[in-house]
């Protein structure tokens, strides 16, 4: 399964598999944190209905792109089409896809002249149209931002949501480089194989108000300190009209993110193994809190989403910051109880090294070795 757009660390694949492929046909399924749709496609592919919410727009554009049956002939000729209409604009009739000036520096400072005028063409024509393949064609212009090494931006390593500037000019073609992801796209996509339906949006999983709705949440919460995607992911959703303040607050807002928070329900220093070479300090265990709070509201929100006798899965690791252990696995399975759950199953599966989305630490050591798993947790709804 060939995901359409770059995002570091899906979900493994065989871990649906063996989730949702003995399900019942009607069964209806949630992952609350979809990222780039993996659980959804798969769900789809099995002919069974599925719901996603996500906080991050562009997870949100991806894995509606990925679930929808497209006319992939259509989508090469559309691709054209919108090539043909942004090179037939004036300079006069060109309007940034902003209004912030915030916004207008940052898109000046990560992009080279040529490809921030040949963008801004692109995003206009994108926005003005009414094609039914639109969702599909921005993940197309995405994937010419969003990438490991030379794309559009002046950065690399963006898809790894770890960009940084290595050169000042660009050479990068917009225009013929968005008809290439366009059909890279329709290789990948496989409509003929999207048997069931999947409704997607944003929406943040500690605040959900399905009750008594799905016999399957399955999902994988952003790890604490792990992976910041609005790093990266920001660099294409500013030419999709997003400003610049309004996806830094959902950065700030996010699971996972290096914020502190008030205490907890839970003694979070229990679940830290701190090393003789740790400095974490007082800042480090306000983030830890922070990651308990919302990984009990989302637990309290699934327990009322998922229907009697359902299941929760949630796979998760664990994090190593500034040489301590934080045991993310002990604080789910913990708090998985504390919200009326039972647990039916743990299991660790090692990371295959092609899937990690950073090298784990060299040697032999405790650590490192948890630094090469994670863990799935089953949970029965009562």
């Amino acid at each position: 399964m060939k995901p359409i757009h770059p995002f570091p660390a899906r979900m493994a694949s065989e871990l649906i598999q063996s989730a949702i492929s003995k399900l019942p046909p009607e069964s209806l399924i949630i992952d609350p944190m979809c990222g780039s749709g993996t659980v959804l496609r798969y769900a789809v592919e099995q002919g069974l209905n599925c719901v996603g919410y996500d906080m991050d727009p562009l997870a949100v554009l991806m894995s509606q792109a990925w679930t929808k049956a497209s006319d992939l002939h259509q989508l090469i000729q559309d691709a054209n089409y919108i090539v043909d209409k942004a090179a037939s604009y004036l300079g006069d009739d060109l309007e940034l896809p902003w209004k912030s000036e915030k916004t207008r520096k940052f898109a000046h400072y990560w992009f080279a002249p040529n490809q921030f005028e040949d963008l801004v063409r692109l995003s206009q024509a994108l926005r003005r149209t009414r094609l039914s393949n639109r969702p599909i064609l921005q993940i197309c212009f995405s994937r010419l931002i969003v990438t490991k090494d030379q794309g559009a931006s002046l950065a690399r390593d963006v898809s790894h949501s770890r960009p940084h500037r290595v050169r000042m000019q660009n050479d990068f073609n917009v225009m013929s480089e968005f008809v290439k992801a366009a059909r890279l796209v329709a290789s990948r996509h496989s409509p003929d194989q999207i048997k069931g339906t999947a409704t997607i949006c944003v929406k943040d999983a500690r605040i959900l108000d399905d009750v008594d709705s799905y016999d399957l949440a399955i999902t994988s919460p952003p790890y604490l300190n792990a992976i910041d995607y609005m790093r990266g992911h920001r660099l294409s959703l500013i030419w999709l009209g997003y400003d610049l303040d309004y996806l830094r607050t959902i950065r700030s807002n996010s699971v996972g993110a290096e914020r502190g928070h008030p205490q907890p329900t839970l003694d979070v220093n229990r679940f830290i193994d701190r090393t003789s070479e740790s400095r974490v300090g007082s800042r480090q265990v306000g983030w830890f809190q922070r990651f308990a709070v919302d990984i009990e509201a989302i637990l309290q929100r699934l327990v009322q989403a998922v229907r009697s006798g359902g299941k929760i899965i949630i796979i998760i690791g664990n994090s190593l910051i500034l040489g301590a252990k934080f045991d993310n696995v002990g604080v789910v399975t913990e708090l998985g109880r504390k919200v009326g759950l039972t647990l039916n199953s743990r299991h660790e599966r090692e990371i295959l090294p092609s899937r990690r989305y950073l090298p784990p630490p060299e040697g032999n050591s405790a650590l490192s070795l948890r630094m090469r798993t994670e863990a799935v947790l089953e949970f029965a709804v009562p």
